[in-house]
C-alpha cells in the first residue's frame, strides 16, 4: 500500500479521481486531481482512475483511458458483474489495464504508514460523519443511504 499512496501523492493535477458522492467532489475539487463524478462526465480520455463501484461504470471508465492508463478497482458498490468489450477497448487506447485491490495481512505497516501521513497532513481522511458507538445503526444508515461524503468515525 505504501508505493501505491506515494505515487497517488505524486501524480499531481492531471490525473482524474472518480467518486460517487457529489459533496466529496466538492470538497475535493481545487488545487489536488480533478474530481469526476461518473465516467460519462468525464471530458476526453484519462490516464488514470480509481473505481469503488465496479460494474458497468468500471467498464466505462476502462474505455476512457488514455494510452497505458491504468483503473484501480478498489471496490464493488454496485454488486453486478462487470463486462468490456475487448474489442471496443483496443479501438479506444493501447494497452490500457485493470489492477484489482486486495486486502491482505498483516495491515501494521500500511496503517502506520497511513498515519504517519494523517499526523503529518499530507492525508486528509475525508471523514463525512463522526458520532459515539452507540450511534452505529445511525452511521449505517446514512452511509447505505449515500447521506455521508466520505467516511463515517465511531468514538469508543
Amino acid at each position: 500500500m505504501e508505493d501505491h499512496v506515494g505515487d497517488a501523492a505524486a501524480t499531481g493535477p492531471h490525473r482524474r479521481r472518480q467518486r460517487a458522492a457529489d459533496q466529496l467532489g466538492a470538497q475535493m475539487a481545487g488545487d489536488g486531481p480533478a474530481v469526476v463524478i461518473g465516467p460519462e462526465n468525464l471530458e476526453g480520455r484519462v490516464y488514470g482512475v480509481l473505481d469503488s463501484v465496479g460494474g458497468r461504470q468500471l467498464a466505462q471508465a476502462f474505455y476512457r483511458l488514455e494510452d497505458d492508463g491504468v483503473v484501480m478497482a478498489i471496490g464493488r458498490a454496485a454488486r453486478e458483474a462487470t463486462v468490456i468489450d475487448f474489442e471496443l477497448a483496443g479501438t479506444r487506447s493501447a494497452r490500457g489495464r485493470i489492477e484489482n485491490f486486495n486486502v491482505t495481512t498483516p495491515f501494521g505497516g500500511d496503517l502506520a504508514h497511513l498515519v504517519g501521513l494523517l499526523t503529518a497532513g499530507e492525508l486528509d481522511a475525508q471523514v463525512g460523519w463522526r458520532g459515539p458507538w452507540d450511534k452505529t445503526m445511525e452511521a449505517a444508515d446514512a452511509l447505505l443511504a449515500r447521506r455521508v461524503a466520505g467516511k463515517a468515525v465511531l468514538d469508543l
